[in-house]
């Protein structure tokens, strides 16, 4: 449904690169204002509240989960590309990604 509109994102051409560059700067306020919204309400009290470390050391907890997060979100992708017969391959990312952007190796 999305792409009969040109909605999608998609690597077959450079549309969807063009696309995302075009998008990124709406993300920038849309992303403070959600940081500013989320600190400033009072759910963000009760969110220190339950968690389960002191005050203090929420900096440390959220560096350490935000690079648990990262590495496991990229085993969990490599592993079901892998089950699921996509054959990873981390040496030719680029060929990967769609035939608009391996034509130029």
């Amino acid at each position: 449904l999305f792409s009969t509109f040109g909605l999608t994102f998609s690597a077959t051409g450079y549309a969807g690169v063009i696309k995302g560059l075009a998008l990124f700067p709406l993300l920038l306020p849309a992303a403070h204002f959600a940081a500013y919204t989320f600190v400033t309400s009072p759910v963000s009290d009760s969110v220190l509240d339950a968690l389960p470390v002191p005050v203090a050391k929420v900096p440390a907890l959220v560096a350490f989960l935000l690079v648990a997060l990262a590495a496991g979100s990229g085993l969990v992708a490599i592993v079901a590309i892998n089950l699921l017969g996509g054959h990873y391959d981390n040496h030719t990312p680029r060929v990967l990604k769609g035939p608009a952007l391996s034509e130029e190796l």
